[in-house]
């Protein structure tokens, strides 16, 4: 619990880092990371990252969360799968989804699937990376969702607030 703690304080701290900055390029950057991983084990990527939308966040942080969740959507595909990475406008927030064709979770897991796990030795991971990515969301005035069917996937949905367009060139926040 401490150290939880201590990551989403940490978490919490560094949204002081905040740029605006675009979504879809965040969401590339990180499937980059992961495609590799996904190839070798048989994972299908299908994106659909909208441009030109902007929210207003810590790069470092907003990467972080999005390689969490590919990362998890990977270790729940162990044998093949689709992962799927969308960026689209949602109303007046930006929804980065990461959706995957795994395992899924089970409906009483839903409620605590942003805490820790604990010690569990058939799944890799400190079990972390869902609280942290949870307070970086938090820390950006946003939410995330989890839908899920077990055998058939599971869906996470991060919304965070769209950034208001500058209103000229040189003009600052």
């Amino acid at each position: 619990s401490g150290i939880v703690q201590q990551l989403l304080r940490f978490a919490r701290r560094s949204v002081d880092a905040r740029v605006d900055l675009d979504p879809a390029q965040l969401a590339a950057d990180a499937l980059r990371l992961c495609e590799t991983g996904a190839r070798r084990q048989g994972v299908a990527v299908e994106r659909q990252l909208t441009g030109g939308l902007t929210v207003h966040g810590d790069p470092i942080g907003l990467h972080q969360v999005l390689v969490n969740l590919m990362l998890n959507a990977l270790q729940a595909m162990p044998d093949g799968g689709t992962l799927r990475v969308t960026v689209a406008a949602h109303d007046e927030q930006v929804a980065l989804v990461v959706a995957d064709t795994g395992t899924g979770i089970a409906a009483e897991h839903l409620p605590a699937v942003f805490t820790t796990r604990g010690a569990d030795a058939q799944k890799p991971g400190t079990g972390l990376g869902l609280s942290v990515s949870y307070g970086i969301v938090q820390a950006h005035q946003g939410r995330i969702e989890v839908a899920s069917t077990p055998g058939q996937g599971a869906t996470f949905t991060v919304l965070l607030p769209r950034a208001s367009a500058p209103s000229g060139p040189g003009n600052d926040r």
